[in-house]
């Protein structure tokens, strides 16, 4: 690994409960859609996301604010540097709102980048991730780029060749880990890409998009619907 101590030393409190398996839940789509907690606190969320075994949890800049800094004892903090809503004319079109030493000051152990692989201002998203690469390695910061293949011509994200275009992209720009869609099964990746079940593209590490609904029940048992994101690792 030609990666800085440091580097090494936060890439392993993201893997602080079972190396080789991460479950990183993210938290920065408030930005996209909307709040996440209604008639509650974002508090009562991270709470038992961190006791229950996550290893990472991604939130934007300002819900810092809104946590207990305690919670972040056993669970790893990733500063989302990317946003954009459904609102906008393009919803496809992430920018920047957040730096990495901003991220670094307010306590992160890794940052992440959203990339649509196909979107019409991709140009202007890929050189985003590769200006905070170029900063995560000035600093010595994890990053995790979540790319995805979307836009105008994407007809299918989940089409393998996509999908491995998409952590192609975030291995040579620079990420250490990269969240993409799940192509639906391994077998897929093996007729069409050169790489083995141990050692696959570049060794890197891929969070898939689970899909999949949670709820959390807060101390005064108020159900939180939400979203798991990210998912299985390698």
């Amino acid at each position: 690994m030609n990666a800085s101590f440091a580097r090494q030393l936060r890439l392993r409190r993201l893997y602080r409960h079972r190396a080789g398996r991460l479950l990183v839940v993210p938290l920065d789509h408030t930005v996209t859609t909307g709040p996440i907690v209604h008639g509650g606190h974002l508090d009562d969320l991270v709470g038992p996301i961190a006791r229950h075994g996550a290893d990472a949890i991604v939130l934007h800049k300002g819900s810092l604010r809104h946590v207990d800094p305690a919670w972040f004892r056993d669970v790893a903090l990733v500063v989302h540097l990317s946003a954009s809503t459904a609102h906008a004319l393009d919803p496809d079109a992430k920018r920047l709102v957040c730096g990495v030493e901003e991220a670094l000051r307010l306590g992160a152990d890794a940052v992440s980048v959203h990339v649509n692989l196909g979107a019409r201002e991709e140009p202007r998203q890929l050189e985003d991730l590769a200006e905070v690469a170029e900063a995560c390695e000035r600093w010595s910061v994890p990053l995790l780029a979540m790319v995805y293949p979307r836009g105008p011509r994407v007809t299918d994200p989940a089409d393998p060749e996509r999908v491995a275009h998409a952590v192609t992209v975030a291995a040579e720009l620079g990420a250490d880990l990269v969240k993409t869609v799940y192509p639906g099964s391994m077998e897929f990746w093996t007729p069409n890409f050169e790489y083995s079940e141990n050692d696959w593209i570049y060794s890197f590490n891929v969070i898939y998009d689970s899909g999949q609904s949670y709820h959390v029940n807060t101390p005064d048992q108020t159900c939180i619907p939400g979203r798991v994101f990210l998912l299985e690792v390698q």
